[in-house]
Parts: structure tokens; C-alpha cells; sequence
């Protein structure tokens, strides 16, 4: 026990409480990545496909080959090895790559608190700089997918470390292990040649040895680190001619890339890529200081080198600008990378971060004297700057960083548990339920098992076959066209097509290229079957598919576009189709069925020019819309404008297709379930919804819908009425069936949206058909009582009976302007059933109409329900009045056989 216990001391202060905090933090980092893998699988993109399907053929003892047998060259070895040697022979590399990663995350967080022990002295800083490497959202997305980075990011910071540890030690095995994990950088990204940049210059900058001595610490450093990679390099060159694979040209200036720059570096402070202006000046300001302070660093390196935070400083943060430049320029000037930023930026974060924290601790302690005993330049500026001195405003200040810091903590904290809990959001590609659930995907998963059809997109190529991706073909974005994809195959083909992602080819291109069928139109995407053409067989100038599309007929045309509603599209066709036709912004709008669908709106609709998704071949032009909704939509609006944005042209119309015919069904079902408010001898049955008035028959033949619509409504105030509308004191409005409505199964359904109702009271409602010019076919006239407009009738019964009425028996009736009411209270639907007796003694006889005038009286006797309605046990109507003067009114109810139940009259004057 007496010799073990020295021992067992020296563990112990070892494994001190801040070792065993970072192995905390570290485990929560990885932890965190690992949680998005277990709920959404690993994120795959083309080059996580690419590493994968290499591992997979490394094991099956092919070497160094892709999913499509290409030869690996375009990127180093390292990380598809590694793939290969921890699936132990066992495990898929697939299965591997996710808690790989996420181990190596943690690495990462445990590597970067080492680097900042022992340098930063405050305890705060320390804390913070390693919360924010476990917390980083860039790292932890990273980790959660299948690519080589976080092991990139790995060797970088352990070259770092070691580079910072030799030169303040300056022990040559520090150096040797810095070339080491140099070498190990390199041969996962070849970005790593950053670090090639860096380190000559300090190894030549660095005081107290003779320059043939760095010359040759020098060339040691170059030949461990370079070694690997020109080995590799050497042979891609002595197998295929060429060093690693063709890049595309750059896409982007130099302009570019830096503003992309900023919007990511925005992310890793704000955690929010949107880039506001006070976000990008931040984010300048803070990279602009952080730059100043390193370069400053770089000049006390060369005067000085040794332990300190300003060793550090020069290695971690020259190495994060040097890097950044690095980006820049290729990306800008040599060659093209798809996203411009993004993960690629990520590699920086760990070596600023470090930079920042040192440089914070260094200007935070500068009042402490340097070896010399004087105090150092940036302790003197800071003793005389009162404002950071200990108190007062120093302590607010300092406090409010701590605040802040937390709670940027917690935020970060929150948003990487929703992207466990819901999806994989901040990986671009990475897959998540949305692919697991995608129609396309299932059904090329079912019924393509045995073909290798092409698909669009990276996640998608996962998802169709988790086990087998391997075989499947991607079109790349930067292929000069689909069409070319597909005619290099050698026999006939699929491809799964869905919307979920942006491509360079939208829906419109593809169902325009001869050669390519619809298989099967899904909810989100397309399957199509690449067909070529045999010898001496011609190339039909359309597609099967086209040919039965407008065989069907347009469910509307206006402005020369006819409108096709497909299963689960809307497309728009011109022919022949002009420059002039495509210009100006197009538009579509959706009325839904239900409300609650899309959480409590009825509309929605979507604006976008003809290049977004429409395609032009031989003169004709075809618009395919984004797949439409799959709950219910009553119908459809589409149009253009002119490019002055004045209005080109317009068409409304229902959405029926007979793939939609069961949410028809059950709409028709729904309103007719309970009593119409009117029914017309021609047998259409009217109903009032909450919001909209319904017009139904069954059985009904197209010749029921011939004729024009209208709808009549009469206010009970014409001063609710818009201004434009109030002098005709009423609402009139006309229309076509085929706009509202739709014929299914025998029966007809017309759904008139009455978007005024919760504007004013309404009174009554007339419907029905006419002919233009000779009156109506048939029409009903009732009360606009339902749940919603019971409150005006309320109000409406209130108002009236508030003051003494015109004459008083069984029913109070009382004399309004234009208008005779009637009101009882309380009242049962059996006092409105008889006849009510409306007779008009006007003031000059000769004011009736001709044919009215044999009695001296106007009869204008009515039944309740076409003027009135019941309602909490009241009852109301209001008859309008004619406009001529009256002198006298009698008035009452009578039954044929028995004879007047209650009569009144009452003079009116003028």
C-alpha cells in the first residue's frame, strides 16, 4: 500500500476536477451527434455516398472504387480506410461512419480544452472555450453526418497543439508529432495544405537558433507531413494518368465567397445564418479585431517565443486566417465547391475559437509584468484605460458576458434538441423523416427492387435502398442537362424524381424530354421510364405522357394557356409559345376544402417566374406547378402578369380530377347532412354554411349546369355594404358552374365562398339560374340564418322591438324605413306556418301597377320562411316595402279553412 499510494497521488492530480468537466463535456458533445443518428440515421450527401460505398468495396477486396465503380481519386484515402478498418469485417461501413464521427467529435472538445489548460488563467474563459467547442452547432452537424471533416478537424487541432508545444518547449519530438498529424490532415483533406503554409514561416520566424538549424527542423516537418499524400498522389498519377479528379470551374468571385463567409461565420456567433446587417457588422468587427490581434501576435512570436498565451495565439489564429484565405481563393479563382461555404468553413472554427480565448486571457491579464519586469504593451493600455479596471463598470461589463454566454449556451442547447427531435435541420442533404416518408422513395423502394434507376438528389439516394445505394446512379447538378444523363445509358431505365429538394432541372424539363414517360405521379415527385429509342426508330417530338395530357381536355383556358389539373399537379401549356409568353411573373392559388388543413387558413397561393418551373421545347411551353396539396382543395386560380405587374391574364376554376373524387364525396356528404335553407322545383337543394353558400343536386346531368349561377344577397343595413356597393342596397353576383363547382358520381356540388359574411347582416338570400336576358330558369329566396350571423338577428330583434310598435296583436309589427317587421317573442316554428296577409292602401291608386290596381289595394300576403327566421325562441321577419306611398297597411295571418288567426291595421301616412 506505501508504494502504491505515491502513485495513486499522482493519478489523482492528474485526474483533476477540470479533467473530468471536459471528459464531461466531451461525452455530451458526441452524445448530442450521436442522438440525431439514432433518431434519423447518419446524414449522407455525394461525398459521404462516395466514402461509404469505397469502405464497402476496400472490404470486398476491389481497392479504391466508388458506388458506380468509378476510381476514388478525388479526395484522400484516410477517412474511407478508416470506415473499412473499424467495421472489423462485421459491421456495414454505413452503420460505422455515424458513432465514428461522433467519437472523434468528442476527441475534438477533449483536444481543444487541453489546448487552452494551462494557458488561459481565467477560469471563466476556460470554461466558456471549451462550452463552446461541445456546443458548437457547425461542429455537431458535422458530426452527425457521414463525411470526412470531423476527422479533418481532428488532425488539425492535434497538429496545432503539438506546433504550439514545440514551440514553447522546443522539444523536436513535439515537432515530429506535429508533422505527424499534419501527414494524417492531408491525407483526409487536401484544404490541410494550410497548415504547409503556416508552419515554414514560423519555423523560420522563430528566435534563438542559427537558420541552418530551422532549415533543417524545416525539412524534417516537410518530409513526415508531405510524405502520405505524395505517395497517394503518386499513385492516382501512376494509375489513371492524373493526380485526383477534375474540379469544376469556380462560380463564384471573390466577393461572393466573402459575403458567404460572413453569413456562416454569423451562424457560429448568432447560431442564425439569415446575415442581418447588424449581424454581418458584428461578424466583421469581430473577425477584423480577432485578425489585429493575431497579426500582432505573429510580431511578439518573432521577438519572443515561448510559453504564453501570444504563442498560442500566432499558431491557432494564423492558422484560421490562413485557412479562410486558402478557401477564398479556390473557391473564388481556382476551382468551383457546391455549397459555396458551409462545411467547408467549419475546419476554422476550432483553431479562432482557441485564438479568441487566448487572446481574451492575455489582454484580460495584461497587467501582469513580462520576465524584463516591465509591464507588456497591451497591460499598459489596458492599466490605463479606467473603464476595465476591477469594479464599477468592469464588473457590469463582465458580468453581462457571463449572461450572455449562457444564455447563448441554452440556445444552442435548445436548437440541437430540436434537430434531434424533429429533423436533421442544420444538415443541408442529411436524412430525415421527411425521406423516410416520402411516396416516391416507398414506391421505387416496392416496385423498381431490381433496377437501378437514376434518382436527383443525395438523400434520396440513401433513402430509396439503405442497404444497397451503392447501385444506384445520381444526376449531378452540374451535368449539362438530364436528357444527356439518361442517353448514355445502354438500355431502357427509371428515374425517381421528387420535389423535396432544389435541382437544376425543375418537373416541367423532364416531362418534356422524348424518350421519358410518367410511370407513376406521387405525392412528392414523379417515377419516370427512360425508353430509347431502337434502330432506325424516330424520337417522337412529345411524350406519351404530353399527348394524354391535353387529350383530356383543359379544365380551364385563359390568355392562350390552357390548365390541366393532373393527379397531383397543375400544369400550364402554351402552343405555340413565344419569348412574350414567359415573361411577367405566374401564379397559382389554392381554396381549400377545410380551414383547419392548413391551420386555420382557407387560401394560399405561390408566385414565381416561368425559368422556376417551366420548361420550353419545340414551341411549346409547359409549366408544372409544385405538387399540389393532398388534403382537399375546392379550386384553383392561376394567371400571369405582365412584367409591368398589370395583370395579363386569369382563370378560376374547381379542382376535380377524378384522383381527387373522394374529397368531393365527402364534401357533398358534409353539406348536405343537415335541412337546406331552400329547395327549387328544378331539384338543386341550396344550403348555407358558416361562410359560404351551396348549391347541390343529385342525381344532375351536365344539362343542369349549363346556364349561369347567380346569388342575391339583400343586407340588413345597406350601409354595412362597401361604399362602391351601398346605392343598389344589394349584392349581385353571377357565375359559371365549372368555376365553383364540379359533377361527380351523379351528382352536382357548387360551393360559393361568401367572404362578406362577418362584414354585415345579411337578411335574406336569393339563388338560382338564369338565362341572360330572359329571367331566371328557377330561384329560391330565404332567410340568411346559420351559427354565424345569429348574432345580427339577435341584435336585428333587439333593435327592433326597442321601440313602440306600428300595431300590436298576436305578432308585433313594427314599420321601418323600406320595410314592414314582424316580431314575436316567445314564438314556436308552429306561429310562422300560416299565411300572413299583407295588404297596401296606397296613397294614390294609380301608383300601382296595372295589373294590381282592380282591388284598390296591393296584395303582397308571404310565408314566413321566405322573409324570417326563428332563433332562441324568437321569431322576426322583414318584408321590404314598395317605394310609392302608403296610406294604410292591414295585415295578419288566416288559414284557408279557418279563417284570420290575428289581423291589424294601421295607418302610415306620409
Amino acid at each position: 500500500a506505501r508504494l502504491m499510494r505515491p502513485a495513486l497521488e499522482a493519478a489523482r492530480r492528474r485526474v483533476d476536477r477540470f479533467t473530468l468537466a471536459l471528459a464531461a463535456l466531451s461525452v455530451l458533445g458526441a452524445g448530442l451527434a450521436l442522438a440525431r443518428e439514432v433518431n434519423y440515421g447518419v446524414g449522407l450527401t455525394w461525398d459521404a455516398v462516395t466514402y461509404i460505398s469505397t469502405a464497402r468495396n476496400l472490404l470486398d477486396g476491389e481497392g479504391f472504387r466508388q458506388y458506380d465503380h468509378w476510381p476514388y481519386k478525388h479526395w484522400p484515402p484516410l477517412y474511407p480506410l478508416l470506415l473499412a478498418a473499424f467495421s472489423f469485417g462485421v459491421f456495414d461501413p454505413h452503420a460505422v461512419a455515424g458513432p465514428l464521427n461522433a467519437v472523434i467529435f468528442g476527441l475534438t472538445i477533449f483536444a481543444a480544452g487541453c489546448g487552452l489548460r494551462g494557458r488561459v488563467r481565467n477560469g471563466l474563459l476556460l470554461v466558456g472555450g471549451c462550452t463552446a467547442a461541445a456546443l458548437s452547432l457547425p461542429l455537431a452537424t458535422l458530426a452527425s453526418e457521414a463525411l470526412s471533416e470531423p476527422l479533418f478537424i481532428l488532425g488539425i487541432t492535434l497538429a496545432l497543439l503539438h506546433s504550439v508545444r514545440y514551440f514553447e518547449t522546443g522539444k523536436q519530438s513535439a515537432l515530429i508529432w506535429a508533422a505527424a498529424f499534419t501527414a494524417l490532415a492531408l491525407l483526409t483533406r487536401y484544404p490541410g495544405v494550410a497548415l504547409l503554409l503556416l508552419m515554414p514561416p514560423l519555423l523560420l520566424l522563430q528566435p534563438g537558433a542559427a537558420w541552418p538549424e530551422k532549415a533543417r527542423r524545416l525539412g524534417l516537418y516537410l518530409a513526415i507531413a508531405l510524405l502520405p499524400v505524395a505517395l497517394w498522389l503518386l499513385r492516382n498519377y501512376v494509375a489513371y494518368g492524373q493526380i485526383h479528379g477534375p474540379q469544376p470551374p469556380p462560380e463564384n468571385t471573390l466577393g461572393e465567397v466573402l459575403q458567404q463567409y460572413l453569413a456562416d461565420v454569423s451562424g457560429w456567433l448568432l447560431l442564425e445564418q439569415s446575415l442581418p446587417l447588424w449581424g454581418a457588422a458584428l461578424t466583421a468587427a469581430a473577425l477584423i479585431v480577432l485578425a489585429g490581434v493575431v497579426v500582432g501576435a505573429w510580431f511578439k512570436f518573432a521577438r519572443n517565443a515561448g510559453p504564453g498565451n501570444w504563442t498560442g495565439c500566432a499558431v491557432f489564429g494564423g492558422f484560421g486566417l490562413i485557412y479562410l484565405a486558402f478557401l477564398a481563393v479556390t473557391q473564388s479563382l481556382l476551382a468551383g465547391v457546391s455549397p459555396l461555404g458551409g462545411r467547408y468553413l467549419v475546419p476554422a472554427y476550432i483553431p479562432l475559437l482557441l485564438a479568441a480565448a487566448l487572446a481574451l486571457d492575455g489582454l484580460l491579464a495584461g497587467g501582469q509584468r513580462e520576465s524584463s519586469g516591465r509591464p507588456s504593451a497591451a497591460g499598459r493600455l489596458f492599466i490605463r484605460t479606467s473603464i476595465l479596471k476591477w469594479g464599477g463598470v468592469k464588473s457590469i461589463l463582465w458580468l453581462g458576458a457571463v449572461a450572455a454566454f449562457a444564455l447563448w449556451s441554452a440556445y444552442s442547447v435548445l436548437l440541437q434538441a430540436r434537430a434531434i427531435v424533429y429533423a436533421n435541420a442544420y444538415g443541408v442533404e442529411a436524412a430525415s423523416a421527411v425521406w423516410a416518408d416520402s411516396e416516391t422513395l416507398a414506391y421505387a423502394r416496392q416496385r423498381l427492387a431490381g433496377e437501378r434507376p437514376f434518382l436527383n438528389t443525395y438523400a434520396q439516394m440513401y433513402m430509396a435502398d439503405p442497404e444497397g445505394f451503392h447501385a444506384y446512379r445520381v444526376i449531378r447538378s452540374s451535368l449539362p442537362s438530364a436528357e444527356r444523363a439518361l442517353a448514355h445509358r445502354s438500355s431502357s431505365g427509371y428515374l425517381a424524381w421528387t420535389d423535396s429538394s432544389a435541382t437544376s432541372y425543375n418537373t416541367a424539363d423532364l416531362l418534356l424530354m422524348p424518350g421519358l414517360e410518367v410511370e407513376a405521379e406521387l405525392s412528392d415527385g414523379a417515377i419516370f421510364r427512360y425508353r430509347r429509342a431502337k434502330a432506325g426508330e424516330s424520337r417522337p417530338p412529345t411524350s406519351a405522357w404530353y399527348d394524354s395530357l391535353v387529350a383530356g381536355g383543359p379544365a380551364a383556358a385563359a390568355g392562350g394557356f390552357n390548365l390541366y389539373i393532373t393527379k397531383h399537379r397543375l400544369i400550364y401549356v402554351k402552343e405555340p409559345c413565344t419569348d412574350e409568353d414567359r415573361a411577367g411573373r405566374f401564379f397559382w392559388h389554392i381554396h381549400l376544402m377545410e380551414a383547419e388543413a392548413v391551420g386555420g387558413r382557407r387560401d394560399f397561393g405561390h408566385i414565381f417566374q416561368f425559368d422556376e418551373f417551366g420548361a420550353r421545347r419545340d414551341g411549346r411551353c409547359l409549366i408544372a406547378s409544385w405538387p399540389l396539396p393532398d388534403y382537399g382543395i375546392a379550386r384553383l386560380e392561376a394567371g400571369q402578369f405582365h412584367p409591368d405587374g398589370t395583370l395579363r391574364w386569369h382563370a378560376a376554376f374547381a379542382a376535380y380530377t377524378q384522383t381527387r373524387e373522394a374529397d368531393w364525396r365527402a364534401w357533398y356528404a358534409r353539406h348536405t347532412a343537415g335541412k337546406p335553407a331552400a329547395c327549387s322545383d328544378a331539384g338543386f337543394e341550396v344550403y348555407l354554411g358558416d361562410d359560404e353558400l351551396v348549391y347541390a343536386k343529385d342525381p344532375c346531368t351536365a344539362a343542369d349546369t349549363a346556364a349561369p349561377f347567380f346569388r342575391y344577397i339583400l343586407p340588413r343595413d345597406p350601409a354595412d355594404f362597401p361604399e362602391g356597393r351601398r346605392e343598389l342596397g344589394f349584392d349581385w353576383r353571377e357565375f359559371e358552374f365549372a368555376e365553383y363547382g364540379a359533377m361527380f358520381a351523379g351528382k352536382c356540388l357548387a360551393v360559393l365562398p361568401l367572404t362578406t359574411l362577418p362584414g354585415y347582416g345579411i337578411a335574406r338570400l336569393q339563388a338560382g339560374q338564369h338565362t341572360p336576358g330572359a329571367g331566371p330558369l328557377w330561384y329560391v329566396d330565404f332567410p340568411a340564418l346559420n351559427g354565424p350571423m345569429e348574432g345580427h338577428w339577435r341584435r336585428w330583434h333587439k333593435r327592433t322591438t326597442n321601440r313602440e310598435p306600428a300595431a300590436d296583436s298576436d305578432f308585433q309589427v313594427y314599420l321601418g324605413e323600406g320595410e314592414l317587421l314582424y316580431a314575436k317573442a316567445p314564438c314556436a316554428a308552429a306561429d310562422t306556418e300560416a299565411t300572413f296577409v299583407l295588404h297596401l292602401i296606397p296613397q294614390h291608386p294609380d301608383d300601382l301597377p296595372e295589373w294590381r290596381r282592380e282591388h284598390n289595394f296591393d296584395n303582397l300576403d308571404f310565408r314566413f320562411g321566405s322573409y324570417g327566421a326563428v332563433f332562441d325562441g324568437k321569431c322576426l321577419a322583414a318584408v321590404p316595402l314598395p317605394e310609392y306611398a302608403i296610406a294604410r297597411i292591414r295585415t295578419g295571418q288566416y288559414v284557408p279553412d279557418a279563417g284570420a288567426l290575428w289581423q291589424a291595421e294601421f295607418a302610415v301616412g306620409e
